[in-house]
């Protein structure tokens, strides 16, 4: 029997990016926006929280579960996750990071979590 997977745990380590596309909410917020609606993601509530001087961290609860962004423009880092229960491409999510924080360079990794091989009895 194959191995399904309950869920799918993206993570994207960006770096060097341009420390004002990262400061504050008002930059950070589109991305998250881009990608949700993307994906077709269903977002329930957003909660931001502004560091100071800069510094942002950004969650989405989702129906399908969460995306986050936690940043250092002090380091020219952000990183992103996205865990769905819903399986989603982790390049469109890197070409998104892309098009929008223009980063030096991206990381990915896919977690696959929950897997099981049969239905568990209710």
């Amino acid at each position: 029997m194959e191995e399904q997977a309950l869920g799918f745990h993206g993570i994207w380590d960006v770096f060097g990016v341009d420390p004002d596309l990262i400061s504050y909410r008002n930059s950070v917020e589109p991305l998250l926006e881009a990608i949700a609606e993307r994906l077709n993601l269903s977002v329930l509530n957003a909660s931001y929280k502004q560091f100071e001087p800069v510094g942002v961290t950004g969650v989405y609860l989702l129906s399908e579960s969460h995306l986050s962004i936690h940043t250092w423009p002090e380091r020219a880092y952000a990183a992103i996750d996205l865990f769905s229960c819903a399986e989603f491409d982790p390049e469109e999510v890197e070409d998104i990071i892309a098009e929008i924080l223009r980063p030096q360079r991206v990381e990915i990794n896919l977690i696959r979590r929950g897997k099981i091989s049969h239905p568990a009895s209710v």
